[in-house]
């Protein structure tokens, strides 16, 4: 079932990319080639990123790809990666905790 789902977050975020760059692709056409900006373009392309972000970014830390610095981790020794990655994964608790009792 978690293989299903990781699928079709996949799914949908390769839609919501590719939704993205056609409504882009279609104003800018329309912008300068037609003089005619397409109304609802800007507004679509804002929201579908917005949710790009908000399926994505679970998505990427539950496969574990998240912003990294490799060349610096890379020249480390395994015991301080190991502490970094270690550090790293509580400033993702922290920052994404459930703050619904703030």
């Amino acid at each position: 079932m978690k293989k299903v789902v990781d699928k079709f977050e996949e799914y949908i975020l390769v839609l919501l990319l590719i939704s993205i760059s056609i409504i882009l692709l279609l104003q800018i056409l329309a912008r300068y080639i037609f003089h005619n900006s397409i109304v609802w373009s800007e507004e679509s392309v804002r929201y579908l990123f917005i949710w790009s972000t908000f399926i994505g970014i679970p998505y990427c830390i539950k496969i574990g790809n998240s912003l990294k610095i490799m060349q610096i981790i890379d020249l480390l020794p395994n015991r301080f990666v190991a502490v970094i990655i270690y550090i790293n994964k509580i400033i993702l608790l922290i920052f994404f905790h459930n703050n619904e009792y703030l």
